[in-house]
């Protein structure tokens, strides 16, 4: 991604094919899990300018962080809604929140925090980083809210195609 080697296929796409490809994931790759996961379909007609394949795979790293992290008996939520004119998506966990000093460097290549939290979970740093070049991708931020034990909510907005 970052040497322009991923091509990126933005074209108009119903928010539906976003959510329909994270049902299958869900119904895959976190198959154990799918009783952890909700996912809140509110604007399945809106069209977004998206490559949906690149959003499933944004949207699966921050839920696989989601379930990851927090305790097993919370349950992690995607949701689409709108706001402002704009589509949002977002992910939203009950886990243990971030802390202020450590958001500032979660979406950096291999950046990997060293809390308690994260030793034995596995991974190698990189999941943050491919949604942040996701979503610059697509002309757009990943932003966050989160407080140490508030859980954290992951979100960005998209322009809707009129």
């Amino acid at each position: 991604m970052e040497r322009s080697r991923y091509h990126y296929r933005v074209m108009p796409t119903a928010v539906s094919e976003v959510m329909d490809g994270m049902r299958a994931l869900v119904d895959t790759k976190f198959v154990n899990q799918k009783d952890r996961v909700r996912l809140i379909r509110e604007i399945d007609h809106v069209q977004i300018e998206a490559d949906s394949k690149a959003l499933v795979l944004a949207l699966g790293n921050l839920l696989e962080n989601a379930l990851k992290y927090a305790p097993k008996e919370t349950v992690a939520t995607v949701r689409t809604g709108m706001a402002d004119g704009r589509a949002v998506f977002e992910v939203i966990d009950q886990g243990p929140g971030i802390e202020a000093k450590e958001r500032k460097r979660i979406f950096r290549r291999f950046y990997q925090s060293d809390s308690h939290l994260s030793r034995g979970h596995g991974g190698c740093g990189l999941g943050l980083n491919i949604v942040k070049h996701v979503m610059s991708a697509h002309g757009c931020h990943i932003r966050l809210d989160s407080a140490p034990g508030k859980g954290s909510r992951f979100y960005f907005e998209l322009k809707v195609v009129a």
